[in-house]
Formats: C-alpha cells, structure tokens, sequence
C-alpha cells in the first residue's frame, strides 16, 4: 500500500472476506480507505488515536462529507474484514495474534505506542518491517471492549 495522508482516497488491500456496515457519522469528513470508528455517542469518526474511546469498526469504502451538518445527518459504509495495513515499524513477528492500535487513519501500531491506544484489530500476519494483516471489525471491537 502506497502512503497515504489524511486526505487522500487509498484503499488498503483486503482479504476478501467481511460484511459492509452502515454508520451514522459525526460532524466529520471522513475518507474511502481509512479506518473508522465511533465514538463514545455511536457515531463515526476517524479511527485514529487522537481522541480516547474509539471502537474501531473497519475500512471505509466511500468518501462523506458531514463537516457542515450535525451529528447523525449522514451515513457512510464501513468494511469490517482482514485488511493490509501499514505500520510505523512498532510490530514484529512476535505481535501475531496481539491486538494492535490504530495510530493514524490509515496505520496501525504497538497498543503502548499510541496515545489513547484505540485497538483496531488482531495481528493475524506479520509482512514486514512497514506491513501487517489486521483482522477488524464490530466482532474484534466486541472482543476488544467486552
């Protein structure tokens, strides 16, 4: 997967496998192939670690723009599933099987690397030194929070 910022459309490869969700946004914009999750009121937002308590759910797979309405006005659909994503070099052979955490909105580390330490996933494969197999989704999110 090439880098990516915050606003760019870069979809993450995928094992085909998963169902697509339909979530109710925050007043955000949020975009095609980065990680979503929702808050503590149950709303989508970035699935990041910049603010505590995300459940991250999965990949978004479309572009929305809510930034101008209010909470609940907008949906966006969200693909649960095993994804390829990129890390900052924090995993190892060693995290398979671990939960990990969402770092940026496309990237995943070490839950004691981040700083809210949002978990998005089980390790399920170790790639490289930049790449992982994530498995996420309500499931994993259930099984992270209990």
């Amino acid at each position: 997967m090439a880098a990516s910022d915050y606003t760019t459309e870069t979809y993450p490869a995928s094992k085909n496998e998963g169902q697509i969700y339909s979530l109710k946004m925050s007043n955000v914009k949020l975009y095609a192939g980065h990680m979503v999750g929702t808050n503590t009121s149950g709303y989508a937002v970035e699935g990041n670690d910049e603010a505590a308590d995300i459940k991250i759910l999965g990949i978004a797979t479309e572009t929305v723009d809510n930034s101008g309405g209010s909470a609940g006005d907008l949906s966006i659909k969200v693909k649960a599933g095993t994804f390829k994503l990129e890390h900052d070099g924090t995993l190892s052979q060693a995290e398979v099987g671990e939960m990990v955490a969402g770092h940026y909105n496309f990237t995943v580390n070490k839950a004691a690397s981040t700083s809210n330490a949002n978990l998005a996933g089980m390790c399920v494969e170790y790639v490289s030194a930049t790449e992982a197999w994530v498995k996420m989704g309500p499931e994993m999110a259930e099984r992270i929070n209990g």
